[in-house]
């Protein structure tokens, strides 16, 4: 997944603190005359809800990210990786060091190298 700026410039700067951010300080606002779509992947989703939305991130560590929204006008962000790119970041890591800050360090290099 490449996240872009409003001018559709590639942003950069991939870090584990910022995935914390978006895990805790992802806002919702309700709002009316708003109708919010998706796009991922050559596909809009149209969502029925109205709202307006607001981070403090610029950018995610992981391959996919989704907003679901159901009936009872709750929103949610998922966020996962695909197991083809864990399993190819695990790969490159030696069994002793896999701790889960170990593991997040090398995967942000990762990610800075390839991307």
């Amino acid at each position: 997944m490449v996240l872009v700026n409003t001018k559709k410039e590639r942003i950069e700067s991939i870090n584990e603190k910022r995935i914390q951010l978006l895990k805790t300080k992802f806002f919702v606002y309700e709002s009316t005359g708003i109708q919010s779509q998706l796009t991922s992947r050559n596909r809009t989703i149209t969502l029925n809800v109205r709202f307006c939305l607001k981070y403090l991130i610029k950018s995610i560590e992981c391959s996919s990210s989704v907003l679901e929204h159901d009936k009872t006008i709750k929103l949610s962000l998922q966020v996962e990786q695909t197991k083809a790119e864990e399993k190819k970041i695990t790969k490159q890591i030696p069994q002793q060091q896999k701790s889960s800050s170990q593991f997040m360090k090398h995967k942000a290099n990762y990610f800075k190298v390839n991307n």
